[in-house]
């Protein structure tokens, strides 16, 4: 397999196959939603449907738009005459973003590999891995924010031109759906750098300047009047304070071990969330059904990469060190994980 950095989504059976996999992604998260809710979930649909307009209490400094965002969207499928309860109407939102953010990933990976196949299964062990699965059809904010960062992601692959405004804008829309896509900051300034490797030190140093400066005033802003809408007043000590403020029912500490160990459990549980035990007590046929295909595709998937473990190794300490966008990417991905 030979990795080839040139855009195979241009053709317009490229382009097909990023749509039919979008379209199927969203079928399956519309035809099974989760019931097992997300707390937060039911905090801000519960926010949405008591609320008679925009108020302060939807303004949370973790998620500062995301509330808001449902609240509109709730409100204008009413005025549609669409009678659906708020959390429906997030679950929805996040099913066709997440949707989208598989269209997203599949456009990404075929310019990176130059592979259909490869990059369509991918895409669906992204799509349907279980914390993603089961957030993509919930309410919560981490779904719009992972499709912006994926926007991101898109504009700084290394065979593409530096387009640092875009990638501001985009990156905000990411922070103000959820503060935690602030950590991309560093993999976004090193895409750039590799983007613009020819220029002059003069031109790299604008580039890095125009996005971080665009990027912070547009989410500070952004920020500030969330802050003065939900408290009334102004003031940079208490702004400050609001921004990095916490549930005390959630203490942070730091201790390496455990969040190595923490990490590598999630890892896990991100690909094979949930319970075997209680998929096999409902004993009901379709469960079961789903459960012998997916461990005959599993055994099939195993054996495959057995008998082809030569060419895998091939790929990885062949093409990717012999291709400069390869390794390009790599240190992007190295970054970013």
């Amino acid at each position: 397999m030979r990795l080839a950095f040139r855009d195979s989504t241009s053709g317009e059976c490229a382009t097909v196959v990023a749509w039919a996999l979008a379209f199927g992604v969203l079928a399956v998260y519309v035809a099974l939603p989760t019931r097992n809710y997300y707390w937060d979930g039911i905090s801000f649909a519960l926010k949405i449907e008591e609320a008679t307009e925009l108020n302060p209490s939807m303004f949370h400094p973790n998620h500062l738009l995301y509330t808001p965002a449902g609240y509109l969207l709730h409100r204008f499928n009413h005025g549609l005459g669409l009678n659906l309860r708020a959390l429906e109407t997030l679950q929805t939102f996040n099913s066709v973003l997440s949707a989208l953010s598989a269209y997203l990933l599949f456009r990404i990976l075929a310019i990176s590999t130059g592979n259909s196949y490869l990059s369509s299964s991918l895409t669906l062990l992204f799509a349907f891995s279980a914390t993603w699965w089961k957030f993509s059809t919930d309410a919560n904010a981490y779904i719009p924010s992972v499709f912006c960062l994926l926007i991101c992601c898109s504009l700084i692959l290394p065979a593409k031109r530096p387009r640092p405004l875009l990638l501001a804008v985009a990156h905000a829309s990411a922070m103000v759906l959820h503060q935690l896509a602030a950590l991309m900051y560093p993999v976004l300034l090193l895409g750039l750098l590799q983007q613009s490797a020819s220029f002059g030190l003069r031109r790299k140093l604008w580039l890095l300047w125009e996005y971080s400066a665009v990027a912070c005033i547009i989410t500070l802003s952004i920020y500030y009047y969330g802050f003065m809408v939900s408290h009334g007043r102004s003031g940079m000590v208490a702004f400050v304070q609001w921004v990095i403020s916490y549930d005390p029912s959630a203490p942070t500490a730091f201790d390496f071990y455990d969040s190595l160990t923490a990490s590598l459990q999630g890892q896990v549980r991100l690909l094979l969330g949930g319970r075997l035990a209680l998929a096999l007590s409902s004993a009901r046929a379709l469960t079961m059904g789903v459960i012998v295909v997916l461990s005959v595709l599993v055994a099939y998937l195993g054996a495959s990469s057995i008998r082809n473990f030569r060419s895998i190794r091939a790929l990885f300490s062949g093409d990717l060190n012999r291709n400069r966008d390869s390794r390009l990417l790599m240190r992007l991905a190295g970054l970013w994980i």
